[in-house]
């Protein structure tokens, strides 16, 4: 249990340290006093929601929002702290009794002699006070974290615009507080809702379209200038397939063909000689043979 609490404190100091330099960097950008106040317990977290400035609660604008989550996480160790009490109470004066369960069966339940506990901290180990700190642990908890994230969300959208809300998640439902705090302190300080605007309008300036890199002016492909768009390309272009100076069906026209005669017979005996180009006779009839 020792070696446990030993390397909980060890990990604890370290992430307060990197969290704390975080912070520290954090107010020299901003001009912001006291900046060694980031590297304590509780007033850690005042101190981030002041570097943080205004933050949303829930939809609502609020000012202080670092100092309530500096109270509430103030009062959730102190519960933490009298729950672990108890059961370090209860390791040192253990007590077993044998009593019956459900089924009849005796079974032994290790407990603690409470006639060896001081009687303000008796009520601790009854049923109902077991159950008022688990209740109370459980509200402090979610209130705490309700305004982590009121308060993380607003620094990160300062510090990591890119991605506030995976970086608040990291700092809040997870340890790595003090590890994300430090991991951005080297960011310049932005607008975040200037930042939003910017992105939106590049989003709404389409890529592929008149000012696109395909069918640009200079676009490779769609471009007056390029291999398929242009005036010389072999679809769209003067000499293409979609051109003007070539039918491609000019074969098939009255005025086609590159013979020097046709001649055709008819049932009198007769001939019909046409020229120039191969004609059929009659006008271009097809069927002119058979009359």
């Amino acid at each position: 249990m020792w070696i446990s609490l030993a390397l909980a404190a060890l990990v604890y100091i370290a992430l307060l340290v990197l969290g704390g330099i975080g912070l520290s960097r954090m107010a020299k950008k901003e001009h912001k006093k006291y900046a060694f106040l980031g590297f304590f317990p509780i007033v850690h977290t005042w101190y981030a929601g002041y570097i943080a400035g205004e933050a949303k609660f829930f939809g609502q604008k609020m000012k202080r929002a670092g100092l309530y989550a500096a109270l509430l996480e103030g009062l959730y160790i102190a519960v933490l702290a009298m729950e672990t009490f108890t059961e370090f109470l209860m390791y040192l004066h253990p007590t077993e009794q044998t009593v019956l369960n459900a089924y009849g069966q005796e079974v032994r339940r290790i407990g603690v002699n409470v006639g060896e506990i001081p009687p303000a901290l008796r009520w601790l180990f009854e049923p109902q006070g077991q159950i008022w700190m688990y209740v109370i642990d459980a509200v402090l908890f979610l209130a705490l974290i309700a305004f982590l994230v009121t308060i993380y969300l607003a620094l990160f959208r300062k510090y990591y615009a890119r991605g506030p809300m995976l970086m608040t998640l990291l700092s809040t439902l997870l340890p790595f507080r003090g590890v994300t705090t430090f991991a951005v302190s080297n960011n310049d300080p932005v607008d975040y809702n200037a930042y939003l605007r910017k992105r939106m309008e590049a989003m709404r300036r389409p890529p592929y379209g008149p000012a696109g890199p395909y069918n640009g002016q200079n676009g490779p492909y769609g471009g007056p200038n390029g291999p398929y768009g242009g005036p010389n390309g072999p679809y769209n272009g003067q000499g293409g397939y979609g051109g003007q100076n070539e039918d491609p069906f000019s074969d098939f026209g009255p005025n086609s063909g590159s013979g020097t005669s046709g001649t055709g017979s008819g049932t009198n005996g007769g001939s019909n000689t046409g020229s120039g180009g191969g004609n059929p006779p009659d006008n271009g009839n097809p069927f002119s043979d058979f009359d």
